[in-house]
C-alpha cells in the first residue's frame, strides 16, 4: 500500500483528471483505477442512480473481483441505500467475514 505522501499525490492526480474529463466513462475509469492503486487489496464499485431500471446500476468496477456482483441493486436495498441516504462514500472493512486488510 502506498505511503501517506504517495496516497495524497495519487488523490490529487485523480481530482485533476476527473475535473478535466467530460466523458463519464473516462471519469469512472479514472476513479476505479485510482481506488485500485490506493487499495489493491480492496474491491471498488461505482453505482449510478438509474430511474429507468429502478435501482442503482453498476457503472464502474476495479480492484479485487467480486463474484456474482449484481448489475442493478433495487432502490432501498443493500449498502448502496446507506450511501444514497447519507451522500457519503462507504468503505467496508470486512466482507463475508474476511478482513479487507492484510
Amino acid at each position: 500500500m502506498p505511503n501517506g505522501a504517495e496516497r495524497l499525490r495519487r488523490i490529487a492526480e485523480l481530482a485533476r483528471s476527473v475535473s478535466s474529463a467530460l466523458d463519464l466513462e473516462a471519469v469512472l475509469d479514472h476513479v476505479t483505477a485510482a481506488v485500485s492503486a490506493l487499495r489493491p487489496d480492496a474491491a471498488c464499485s461505482v453505482r449510478l442512480i438509474d430511474q429507468l431500471v429502478g435501482g442503482y446500476r453498476l457503472a464502474g468496477v476495479g480492484g479485487v473481483p467480486i463474484a456474482d456482483r449484481r448489475p442493478v441493486i433495487p432502490f432501498g436495498r443493500g449498502l448502496t441505500r446507506a450511501v444514497a441516504e447519507t451522500g457519503r462514500p462507504l468503505f467496508v472493512e470486512e466482507l463475508f467475514g474476511r478482513s479487507a486488510r492484510p
